[in-house]
């Protein structure tokens, strides 16, 4: 262990620069706390102790000598950070236009992605004259208004006349912040525009390289397009080739996720390194002499930057890209260089442009990943060694998957809530497959000029993507195929991963005395999944929703829950992937169902709508499908005065007579009606609550 710290630098030096961009992205520092001229000092105290008091270092202060420069990394993570998130401001020209219509002139900067209703993709709008300062990404939302109307062109100007709106952040139980997830890749605002405001000069405008590498996935994708007949064949062709998911559907997502297969679809190190192999062996004839040799590398290091370009750069294609770069550059110097120093380089060089990607979930589980091969494989490959060939790479390219998921499987289960059990099998079929798809791609687009041979070859990749993915369908289906709802607190990931770490040190050095910390390791983690199934199962609880057209709630009762609200709701796809499966995941619940009858009672609440009895608490659903209460009073005292989808301001005639200690202002509820009801809340000194500015709102009873 001693070896390992003394060699590898890098792991040592990018630990305090982690630490300084957890510390800044968590809060507990300033983003305007460190300094420039602070890292100015730290390097000069360091080349001054290096220099001229070099001499006086001795073994007893080797400790001190060492300290420095993780001061100096630490300053750097907190630095480097905290200017970041200065950048990911928006504009204040952008913030005075909010909710004003405008004249914008923007560039197309990403595909343009089809749904039922409308075309997205993201623009970013070029600064006219002195009215716009500097260019803002936007999110649009352009409507279908005909069959055949006309769409902007990737890199194309293009101009539009609409409204600017921010992102509301995810404010439901268990709901994916999609604002903080753009606001990291400084896209702030978002606009839905009609075709009849949207004008296309079409003139290409771009000057970047990773915008001409994407011009060159566009056309890729058109040929893959052109000879691929099967449209979710070149979905998945697109997405393991040029990284190009936006034309997946969800049911494909949905079969390589729970086959553990999704790392397939997602451009990584295992595209990259099947690339490498592909043109490292093409580039053979350059074997001859050391000066062709140096050719070759310099030719390999092109490609593999280049496809890093139009794959669009994720995290993961980054990572695997740089290592491969930095691992030739160490044979072109006849260097042997550590997988460790590589992987901590590698982070360090990635955090340092963007530290935003540690929050990434690709760029978590790429080295997570990528570690885990590195640790456990060469350790368990020796363990069996067959004479046959096949059953060898069939035991290696297990191991790796088993190294691969060992480490990253805390991570998928906190992201997904899930876990494939069929891994290995799927493994074995989709890894092989995607070196097929992949080397079948660069035929198709070498041969693209020969319409024959180029149709050929696409409809072969047509037959064999369809095959695969029938099998991963098959597959599964199979009972007991995924164990989903898991879902834990971040601080159990850090469990499990030093429960992992004891783990595989018992397993190299079997020492007893790591079975003592792996002991209390275990029985903590016990201890914490004891007591949230305990929560669970004792949780009794009132959910409403942040909804702009519905008004929804949940009655939680233990590990059950009762749907509040249109049925059909309930039945929609889209309101159980993006509202209810979130909520039963955080919670727990396992039975969930409708209030399809008006009276429904249990030990802990009683309800009869619009009155909901939970616990001591009393809730009235104010709605314009229920009668008004009559003058006379109201049966029993109202807690919690729930108002949503009201057509006039009646319920202010009732609030002396009602007065509740708190109004639950519907996010479904006009911004004219929830100013005028403030208004009377705020004159009787009633406590008020709006959903569409603080999001769901949560009763436990």
């Amino acid at each position: 262990m001693k070896y390992f710290w003394h060699a590898n630098v890098f792991v040592r030096l990018l630990i305090p620069f982690l630490a300084g961009i957890l510390l800044v992205l968590s809060g507990f520092i300033g983003a305007g706390t460190v300094r420039l001229w602070m890292l100015i000092l730290g390097i000069i105290a360091y080349y001054l102790h290096i220099n001229f008091f070099d001499r006086y270092v001795t073994y007893s202060t080797t400790w001190q000598y060492a300290v420095l420069p993780l001061i100096l990394f630490f300053l750097l993570g907190a630095y480097v950070t905290g200017r970041s998130i200065q950048r990911a401001k928006p504009n204040d020209k952008y913030e005075k236009l909010l909710g004003k219509r405008a004249f914008y002139v923007a560039k197309l900067s990403s595909p343009v992605k089809e749904t039922p209703k409308t075309y997205k993709f993201f623009c970013e709008i070029v600064p006219e004259g002195d009215s716009l300062v500097s260019p803002a990404k936007v999110l649009v939302f352009l409507h279908k208004d005909s069959l055949h109307q006309q769409l902007p062109e990737w890199g194309h100007l293009f101009a539009f006349e609409g409204v600017l709106k921010k992102f509301k952040a995810g404010r439901n139980p268990g709901a994916f912040d999609y604002s903080r997830y753009l606001r990291d890749r400084y896209v702030f605002y978002q606009t839905y525009i009609q075709s009849k405001y949207l004008l296309l000069p079409g003139k290409y405008h771009t000057h970047s390289l990773v915008d001409a590498g994407l011009f060159i996935r566009e056309k890729l994708f058109s040929i893959l397009k052109k000879y691929i007949p099967d449209k979710n064949a070149v979905a998945i062709a697109s997405a393991i080739l040029l990284g190009y998911d936006e034309m997946l559907e969800a049911n494909v997502k949905q079969v390589f996720a729970a086959a553990g297969a999704m790392h397939v679809l997602c451009v990584s190190g295992l595209h990259v390194g099947i690339l490498y192999l592909l043109f490292n062996y093409l580039l053979f004839f350059l074997n001859t002499s050391k000066r062709r040799r140096l050719v070759k590398n310099w030719i390999l290091i092109f490609l593999i930057a280049s496809y890093a370009v139009i794959t669009g750069l994720s995290p993961s294609v980054m990572r695997a890209s740089l290592m491969l770069i930095v691992i030739i550059f160490g044979r072109m110097q006849e260097r042997k260089i550590s997988i460790y120093n590589l992987l901590a380089f590698s982070a360090f060089i990635l955090l340092l442009v963007n530290p935003f990607l540690i929050r990434e979930i690709g760029f978590q589980l790429s080295y997570m990943a990528v570690l885990g091969i590195v640790i456990v494989f060469p350790r368990l490959r020796p363990l069996f060694i067959s004479r046959y060939w096949l059953f060898n790479q069939v035991w290696a390219l297990s191991l790796v998957s088993f190294s691969a998921v060992l480490f990253t499987f805390p991570l998928a289960m906190y992201y997904f809530h899930q876990f494939p059990m069929y891994f290995f099998v799927s493994n074995l079929l989709v890894i092989p497959a995607a070196t097929i798809i992949i080397y079948a791609g660069v035929v198709l687009f070498i041969t693209s000029r020969f319409v024959w041979l180029a149709s050929f070859t696409g409809k072969l990749m047509s037959v064999f993507i369809r095959f695969v993915f029938g099998a991963l369908h098959v597959l599964v289906e199979l009972p007991g195929a995924v164990w989903s709802r898991i879902s834990i607190p971040p601080a159990m990931i850090f469990l499990l991963y030093f429960i992992l770490f004891f783990l595989i040190a018992f397993f190299l050095y079997q020492k007893i005395r790591v079975l003592l910390p792996l002991s209390v390791l275990l029985f903590i983690m016990v201890l914490t999944l004891t007591y949230r199934n305990y929560q669970s199962l004792t949780q009794h609880k009132m959910v409403i929703y942040e909804d702009s057209k519905h008004a929804m709630a949940d009655i939680i009762d233990g590990r059950q829950a009762f749907f509040v609200g249109d049925s059909s709701l309930f039945a929609s796809d889209q309101v159980q992937r993006y509202l209810l499966y979130p909520m039963e995941t955080k919670f727990g619940i396992r039975h969930h169902k409708p209030v399809s009858f008006r009276r429904k009672t249990s030990g802990n609440y009683y309800v009869d709508f619009p009155y909901m009895l939970l616990g001591e608490h009393v809730v009235y659903h104010w709605s314009s499908q229920y009668e008004s209460p009559q003058d006379g009073g109201l049966p029993i005292p109202v807690d919690y005065l729930w108002v949503s989808k009201i057509h006039n301001l009646s319920l202010i005639k009732y609030l002396p007579l009602i007065h509740p200690k708190c109004i639950v202002i519907g996010a479904d509820v006009s911004k004219k009606y929830q100013k005028a009801i403030k208004k009377a809340a705020k004159s009787m000194n009633i406590e008020l609550y709006s959903i569409g500015e603080r999001g769901c709102w949560v009763l436990n009873y």
